[in-house]
Order: C-alpha cells, then structure tokens, then sequence
C-alpha cells in the first residue's frame, strides 16, 4: 500500500512541476498548482480516492520515514521554483509549513468532497475560484 501511496504521489509531484517549468512568477505558479492539482483528481479520481484514504496509515504505519522524506524531497522540489521567481520575496513572510495549506487547501477540500459524491460540479469548473482564493490567502498573509 505504501508503494502505491507514494507512486501516486510522485506523479502528482510530477505534473505540478511540469505545469510550474512552463509558467513565470508566484501569481502564475499558484494557478499551475491548482490546476494540475485538478487535473490530477479529474484524471486518476480512484488513485485521488486512495491517497485521502490511505493517508493516515501509511503516516502511522511503519513506512513514515520513507514519507517524510518523499514529502521532504517534495517540497525541495517547489521551493527550488519558488526561489527562481522575479517576485520571490512577496512570499517570504509565509512560513513555510503553512504555505502549502493556504495554497492547495480550498482545491483539496473541494475535491475530497467531488470524489465523495457530496458535492456534482467537476472540480474543473472551478479552477479560476480556487486559483484566485489560494492567491488572495497569500496576499492576505503577507500583509498582515
């Protein structure tokens, strides 16, 4: 399970640093997370399904080292982008913990509750709200 878990993870990982290698600056680096992000759920909805279900076992169970780096190598990944855009600095008073919550937070919520069946609305259809929220969260943040 934990195999399939951090596979799954990989590619999404993946396709977010695809989609990020194709855009310049933070505004447009938000919008190419949140959708490929979209994408990803809308394209494998059961491996989406198997992430969320799987996630609390496999942090508890025996493989939490090999995750903890995955996510660690994850994040390198983003930041490496992060850090080589013009407009870097506007997020710079965000921790670093908090700031992919603020990001993919809203995105993951809705999805969970498309692949649940509560809600019908392809997520897709709201790439440009979600977008938007993500980007007005930091903007918010870093301001205060």
């Amino acid at each position: 399970m934990s195999a399939l878990y951090l596979a799954a993870l990989k590619d999404q990982s993946s396709r977010r640093l695809e989609a990020l290698s194709q855009v310049q600056g933070i505004e447009q680096g938000i919008h190419a997370i949140i959708q490929s992000y979209i994408d990803w759920v809308v394209s494998y909805p059961d491996f989406a399904r198997f992430l969320y279900a799987a996630h609390h076992s496999v942090q508890t169970g025996g493989h939490y080292h090999t995750l903890e780096q995955s996510n660690s190598e994850r994040n390198q990944d983003l930041k490496a982008w992060l850090v080589k855009q013009p407009d870097a600095e506007r997020l710079k008073a965000i921790p670093t913990a908090l700031l992919m919550s603020l990001v993919i937070g809203p995105t993951e919520s809705y999805c969970c509750a498309w692949l649940s069946g509560r809600v019908k609305d392809s997520p897709q259809q709201y790439i440009q709200a979600l977008a938007q929220s993500a980007w007005d969260s930091l903007q918010h943040f870093s301001k205060i």
